[in-house]
């Protein structure tokens, strides 16, 4: 059976300047940055813009989501449908009505994020596997023992790891973009103020091929 695909894999835009538009009812920012031509989704302090439009290349209107209407605007992220997997690269889990196969990188990707989310002992066929980094999250850990949950979320990259390479070995219907060869734990930060742990995994694959994710939990 194919794999489909539910991890997408957004990069990042960089964004110049931000500035409200005078009178504009509802609240309206005015972004500017070099390349907007591939936009999918622009987040108002975390938050999905409720619409945008494009203007040019290089502008963006977007409406402020309603319970943002008179708050301080922290943040505006604008993410593009291009994928580079690099360090701007965030990964978001999707299920859409046109759903496609995944292959290459986006693959491996894929299948080392689920793997690492999998609580070990729920899945009947390899009860042994998977990282439980959302049940680490879900921990409860006081704010002076934060460095527990990022040395645990990176022993759990290292377990996943050598899951992934044990498992692979056996399969030959994976081509060598779709092998892991390593897994490095790039940076890896738990926010006790917004209860989130936030890290960057490099994945390399067994031709060489390289990708780096932000996993937000």
């Amino acid at each position: 059976m194919a794999d489909i695909q539910v991890t997408y894999l957004r990069d990042i835009v960089n964004v110049l300047s931000v500035t409200n538009v005078v009178g504009s009812d509802p609240r309206t920012l005015d972004v500017r940055g070099p390349d907007f031509s591939s936009v999918v989704k622009v987040e108002v302090n975390e938050i999905e813009a409720p619409s945008y439009v494009v203007m040019s290349k290089t502008r963006l209107l977007v409406q402020v989501p309603d319970s943002m209407q008179n708050e301080l605007i922290r943040s505006v992220n604008v993410l593009s449908s291009r994928m580079t997997a690099t360090d701007r690269s965030q990964v978001y889990f999707e299920l859409t009505d046109r759903p496609q196969k995944v292959t290459g990188i986006q693959k491996l990707v894929q299948t080392f994020l689920l793997f690492l989310m999998r609580t070990p002992g729920s899945d009947a066929w390899a009860p042994n596997t998977g990282g439980g980094v959302q049940r680490l999250v879900g921990s409860n850990f006081s704010k002076n023992a934060t460095g527990g949950i990022t040395a645990a979320f990176t022993l759990a990259v290292s377990r996943v790891r050598t899951q992934i390479i044990s498992r692979q070995a056996r399969d030959s219907r994976l081509n060598t973009d779709e092998k892991l060869a390593a897994a490095n734990v790039l940076s890896a930060i738990f926010s006790a103020q917004q209860t989130a742990l936030l890290a960057r995994v490099e994945l390399i694959s067994q031709s060489g091929k390289r990708a780096i994710v932000g996993v937000n939990l």
